[in-house]
């Protein structure tokens, strides 16, 4: 390690304050793209890893089941942890610093997002059965 401290992803709404060391989210416009930013890269995240295990499956015709079993499950404990470290990583970073207002818009409107976009999802996948 080089002594910094660990920070989350420094997105361009994010500016570091060398005085302090930390980051800071200038107004609240910033928040909800934030908020937004977050939502949009975790639903890209959900989409890789799930073109991923589609084609895992054409891949392990041949695979014990035990080793497929082991494979799918080390997946999800991965995919759990950095879907964690980027939905609650600037939120929890923030309470700390006692910003709760800012992490609760944060995390609000990351949680929007990623509902809007299961809805659109939903909506597309109900009109693909349909025709």
């Amino acid at each position: 390690m080089t002594g910094k401290k660990w920070m989350p992803i420094n997105l361009q709404i994010l500016v570091i304050n060398k005085k302090k060391n930390m980051f800071e989210l200038k107004g609240e416009s910033s928040q909800v793209k934030a908020g937004i930013m977050v939502g949009l890269i975790e639903s890209l995240y959900v989409i890789v890893i799930a073109l991923l295990m589609i084609n895992l499956t054409a891949l392990m015709v041949n695979v014990e089941e035990v080793f497929a079993i082991g494979l799918v499950l080390m997946l999800l404990v991965f995919s759990a942890a950095i879907s964690g470290v980027l939905v609650f990583g600037l939120p929890i970073y923030l309470f700390l610093q006692k910003r709760i207002k800012d992490a609760i818009k944060i995390m609000v409107t990351t949680f929007l997002t990623l509902l809007g976009i299961f809805f659109i999802i939903l909506l597309f996948a109900g009109i693909y059965v349909t025709q």
